[in-house]
């Protein structure tokens, strides 16, 4: 099966070809972080990518993705 390198967070990351972003945060988070998905917003590319959109958009040889999540606090 072909596997496309992608980074998120700098972290390099494997995913299978035909992998969407959805699939790709959650396999990311799973991995490397403790935060909800519903709780994290995604950059690709310098461009903020609605939530609406992370089923259809399918990942990219190389694409490099941020993960920002929201802290409360006071």
């Amino acid at each position: 099966m072909l596997m496309l390198d992608i980074y998120i967070n700098q972290q390099k990351l494997a995913v299978k070809n035909g992998s969407n972003l959805q699939h790709a945060v959650e396999q990311y988070l799973s991995e490397y972080e403790s935060i909800e998905l519903a709780n994290v917003a995604l950059v690709v590319n310098q461009n903020i990518i609605p939530r609406s959109y992370w089923q259809s958009r399918l990942c990219r040889n190389q694409e490099r993705f941020e993960i920002f999540s929201a802290v409360a606090g006071g």
